[in-house]
């Protein structure tokens, strides 16, 4: 049964339709959610908390066909997972849009994953670590380091050339090569 015809099944003229405080006992093998009551309930739209086995759910209470409308409580610890029935995506539109951690943020795709910032991209980190698998392109105005120490190296070819070049060293400068030729 579709939701629209659910709904208007509930809400014929003479049907009772209430709202029942139950708990989720077990997940039947088709995606529903066995309540405590005995009966199944499918999740409604507008539940984003995706339910899990001993939450306290508002739901439906009419003959027949029960809609699971929102997670009232749930045991503390373990993860909570938004998820909308029935979506291919799920988007958040806002002027502005935090994601907040208090220990870690993980942002992770099974395929392709992108970041687009039509106007500034900043990122700020204490410790950074990345990894790229294939190429690492930069187009830059300008590029500015500074470290205690700086290893370079390639297995094949290794090039460094512009207008003009410069190597200097407040110590020691070394070249070391089968063959170096100058000029």
């Amino acid at each position: 049964m579709s939701a629209a015809n659910a709904l208007a099944s509930l809400t014929a003229p003479g049907r009772p339709c209430g709202l029942v405080e139950v708990r989720i006992t077990d997940m039947a093998s088709d995606g529903s959610y066995v309540l405590a009551d005995g009966r199944t309930a499918a999740v409604a739209c507008s539940c984003l908390l995706k339910p899990q086995v001993g939450d306290l759910v508002l739901a439906t209470d009419a003959p027949g066909v029960a809609w699971l409308l929102a997670v009232l409580t749930r045991e503390a610890g373990g993860t909570a997972r938004l998820s909308v029935p029935g979506a291919d995506e799920v988007r958040l539109e806002q002027d502005r849009v935090s994601l907040v951690a208090r220990q870690l943020l993980a942002l992770t795709s099974q395929g392709d994953a992108q970041i687009t910032a039509l106007a500034t991209l900043r990122q700020y980190a204490g410790d950074q670590f990345v990894h790229v698998a294939r190429a690492l392109v930069e187009t830059l105005d300008q590029h500015l380091s500074r470290a205690r120490l700086v290893s370079v190296e390639a297995s094949d070819l290794m090039s460094i050339s512009g207008g003009h070049t410069l190597l200097s060293a407040a110590g020691e400068l070394r070249a070391d090569a089968e063959r170096i030729c100058l000029g």
